[in-house]
């Protein structure tokens, strides 16, 4: 039993070490900035803390794991189709998959404002040219990485994988399931929370990995993106 503990404590610490290495020198790392602090965090600390974790869960799906954010919890957002996909599927408020990521990108609550530790004030160029402001707030006009509370404009998450009640000519053409473990193709990471097609929510995580490769520098893929572009919308529109 003690091998076994041992063991499982040497995968985590392996884990842990690989997705600091990726999250290290990429848009996630919020090291980067000037900070007003004296002891800096770790790249991982700005999202995750080993004690006293925030324990929220305001989207239903699952408390975040040793999550050392604030939930954006009074923001309502403005949703894709007013709240109603072609395929008539209900577009919800986004589920806790993706208010994790909303509580740095919808631009309420600042980049260095943790749960748990001293919040920090965050300055200098984000990695789009664009100056941090406030407390590590994202500015407004770096709509690449602040979305706002507007998602109109943005793929729906919040809502049900259904392609059971989609017309493949006209709406969403949604490769049907039963899926494995909610991944949506052997072999690839698209993936859907909380049960399978018809239940599972399409969430950010669905397309995004937050300790994935940040692929800026001429890589084949766009930052966090689980796969290549040029596949990852006919996937899941199989049927388009």
């Amino acid at each position: 039993m003690k091998k076994i503990v041992i063991l499982t404590v040497a995968i985590l610490l392996v884990t842990t070490g690989m997705s600091l290495a990726i999250i290290s020198g990429s848009r996630h790392d919020m090291t980067k900035f000037t900070s007003n602090a004296a002891a800096r965090m770790s790249a991982c600390q700005y999202c995750h803390t080993p004690h006293h974790a925030n324990t929220a869960n305001p989207g239903g799906d699952g408390a975040a794991p040793l999550w050392n954010r604030r939930m954006p919890t009074g923001s309502t957002y403005s949703v894709y189709g007013g709240g109603t996909t072609l395929s008539s599927t209900t577009v919800n408020q986004p589920g806790t998959h993706s208010m994790t990521c909303l509580s740095c990108h919808d631009g309420t609550i600042g980049l260095g404002d943790v749960f748990t530790g001293t919040p920090e004030t965050l300055s200098g160029p984000d990695s789009y040219g664009n100056a941090l402001t406030g407390i590590g707030a994202i500015s407004a006009t770096s709509t690449k990485i602040n979305f706002g509370v507007n998602l109109t404009r943005e793929h729906p998450v919040g809502l049900a994988y259904r392609s059971s009640a989609v017309n493949a000519s006209t709406l969403a053409g949604l490769r049907p399931g039963p899926f494995t473990n909610g991944v949506i193709l052997t072999g690839k990471k698209w993936k859907i929370y909380g049960g399978n097609d018809g239940t599972g929510r399409v969430e950010c995580g669905s397309c995004h990995d937050p300790h994935g490769a940040d692929r800026v520098a001429g890589g084949p893929t766009a930052p966090f993106l689980k796969d290549t572009k040029s596949t990852m919308c006919i996937d899941c529109h199989s049927l388009k």
